[in-house]
């Protein structure tokens, strides 16, 4: 019997998008960081504080929060 060296996927799945939120003070990084993103398919929403991605966070459905740690000021 010979083994075959093809595969046909018998499922379709459709392509989710995940939505993911990056939030950094320095706007070079988070416009590099959403180019990067967004070549792999991702919807990217970005914001310049903590306080700017809550406000956008709770505003939308977000899968994953990217944000950069030692953000000055208050959440």
């Amino acid at each position: 019997m010979k083994a075959s060296t093809s595969f046909k996927a018998a499922v379709h799945l459709p392509l989710l998008k995940a939505m993911l939120l990056c939030i950094d003070d320095d706007e070079d990084v988070w416009e590099c960081e959403k180019s990067f993103l967004e070549s792999f398919s991702y919807a990217v929403l970005t914001g310049p504080s903590g306080r700017r991605g809550l406000e956008v966070a709770s505003a939308r459905s977000i899968d994953v929060v990217m944000e950069k740690m030692s953000l000055a000021g208050p959440a």
